[in-house]
């Protein structure tokens, strides 16, 4: 063999060596580096840095996300004030639900009595409130104002929230551009009703918060893409879905809420809490209130609810949402069991005050 082929042969192996070094023993020796064997030992110490990969793609949420999300709700929401004396008082926030002049608040802002009150949106305009119409089955109020072309919330979507996820609340600031932001997490769903009582003539599935410091009554609730989950009552989240139907109840009856009333509390149980109570699946019934219609037709505490108007009551049926469809004066047919009885019987809803 001539030297210039040994030569030729001596480099293109040592080539071939750095190659499979580079390529493959960097890699083995980080792959292997990563065995308990190999760290007890400190067997293997790659050059290159050790990146573990998979398939998973995060988002990484930052601080930027509030501050968009801030910004951008500022336009969507009011800060509700009253007159005491020349002075103006902030009494908490409103939310812009319609583009003709109607706002959402909690009914503690309107505490002080014999007060004029107001809204101011965030280019400071002020609008003295015309009416306030409050909603018999929750914590809020529906307010209405000569304000127009109003900037309004898209909502979430229910099955969107997650416990953990963080939320945002806005404040304006009456007489300054500047808007103040809390942040907080979602601690409970509306879904989540396991061992909640809940009451037959109110919104009782609601969203509860872990706050970092207290907010505004009648704040906005808003994941970080901006959109509504719900408005702060100053105890808990009536979900954006909740208002819409007290904003459609009170608008479709010509300005005057018509709630049902029917006058007991429950439990949803599912089947493995029924089983764990030797009952059925259903609404258990926790208290019946006395000269109401639930009690009227013979209701106890006690006695499992598990069908009304031939629709079975379980985890997967919002009672609490059916409940609030039913008119005034309607009959509704509620199966029960009573220990081991079955039984029927009719409660004829009345008009809650």
């Amino acid at each position: 063999m001539s030297k210039l082929k040994i030569v030729s042969f001596a480099v293109g192996l040592i080539i071939v060596m750095l190659a499979v070094d580079l390529l493959i023993g960097n890699y083995l020796a980080a792959r292997l580096s990563t065995t308990s064997l190999a760290r007890r030992f400190n067997l293997f110490n790659p050059q290159a840095p050790i990146v573990v990969t998979n398939r998973e793609t995060v988002r990484v949420s930052n601080n930027s996300d509030v501050i968009d999300t801030a910004q951008n709700a500022a336009t969507k929401t009011a800060t509700l004030i009253y007159f005491d004396g020349d002075r103006l008082v902030a009494a908490g926030n409103a939310v812009n639900w319609t583009s003709d002049g109607y706002f959402v608040s909690a009914k503690a802002a309107f505490s002080a009595t014999g007060k004029v009150y107001a809204v101011v949106t965030s280019t400071g305009e002020l609008f003295p409130v015309e009416a306030v119409y409050s909603d018999p089955a929750s914590d809020l109020v529906l307010i209405q104002t000569p304000a127009r072309s109003l900037s309004v919330f898209s909502p979430a979507e229910p099955r969107d929230l997650r416990v953990g996820q963080q939320v945002v609340m806005i404040q304006n600031s009456v007489g300054s551009p500047q808007a103040k932001f809390y942040t907080g997490f979602v601690k409970r769903l509306s879904t989540d009703i396991a061992g909640q009582i809940e009451e037959s003539d109110r919104v009782s599935r609601s969203v509860d918060l872990q706050l970092i410091e207290p907010i505004p009554m009648g704040s906005a609730v808003l994941n970080l893409s901006g959109r509504m989950i719900g408005v702060w009552d100053g105890q808990t989240v009536i979900a954006v879905e909740d208002i819409r139907e007290m904003a459609n109840n009170l608008l479709a009856n010509e300005k005057a809420f018509v709630r049902p009333a029917f006058g007991f509390s429950y439990q949803i149980l599912n089947e493995v809490e029924a089983r764990a109570l030797v009952t059925v699946s259903g609404a258990r019934v926790i208290g019946v209130a006395p000269n109401q219609p639930a009690a009227r037709a013979g209701l106890r505490g006690g006695d499992v609810i598990t069908d009304v108007n031939n629709q079975a009551v379980n985890s997967d049926f919002n009672f609490d949402a059916w409940l609030r469809q039913i008119r005034p004066a309607q009959e509704v047919t509620f199966n029960i069991q009573r220990g081991t009885q079955i039984m029927q019987i009719i409660i004829i809803a009345e008009t809650l005050q």
